[in-house]
């Protein structure tokens, strides 16, 4: 590991003297077991002994680890138009890497950022004593918007605008976008195309 016992110790969220609760004991779990959770112990289980003796209460966290844990595959799912390799991209968890919690929140953040998907599931399946499979569910959203508008002036004349673009246009990651602005004095038009991710 790469915490002594004295850093682990500093986690904690009760301290001697501190009036006993169990939902700082809880609290506490949760911390140490995140910090093993981004060493690679995927399955940590730590459970609290406590001891009541004259008014006092002593607590003993006992951990086990068990092994590290590697991603063998990530399995993705619910994509009916974004391409795999669109979602693949933001997850920051590849076979043969480390478990890492930190790294698997992350990779739901930067989904959900994306404005693709209603809804990302990202959970684990074990599928040896040492490896599990991450699974990524997505729900497809909307990604496309179309807008138009007119009116009438004596100097414009008649006026009418039409704008359409797409965030993930055919599930390429890519935003494409078209707008048409018309009046007797002008006439404009643009196309714009973005890529966020050049080199994926």
């Amino acid at each position: 590991l790469n915490q002594s016992i004295e850093e682990l110790h500093e986690l904690l969220t009760i301290a001697k003297g501190d009036t006993f609760e169990r939902v700082k004991i809880t609290k506490s779990i949760q911390k140490i077991t995140d910090v093993f959770a981004n060493q690679g112990y995927a399955f940590v289980k730590i459970t609290p002994d406590i001891d009541k003796k004259n008014g006092e209460v002593s607590v003993t966290y006992n951990i086990k680890t068990g092994e590290s844990v590697y991603i063998h595959d990530v399995i993705i799912s619910g994509n009916r138009l974004t391409l795999d390799r669109v979602i693949r991209r933001e997850i920051y968890l590849a076979p043969g890497d480390l478990y890492n919690l930190t790294d698997l929140i992350d990779s739901k953040r930067s989904l959900g950022r994306l404005g693709y998907f209603d809804e990302v599931i990202l959970k684990r399946s074990e599928f040896q004593k040492n490896q599990i499979d991450l699974i990524v569910k997505v729900k497809e959203g909307r990604t496309g918007m179309f807008q138009a508008g007119g009116g009438y002036s004596t100097y414009l004349g008649l006026t009418f605008d039409v704008g359409i673009n797409d965030r993930n246009v055919f599930g390429s990651g890519l935003g494409l976008g078209f707008s048409f602005q018309y009046s007797k004095v002008s006439t404009n038009y643009s196309i714009t195309l973005t890529n966020p991710r050049i080199n994926d």
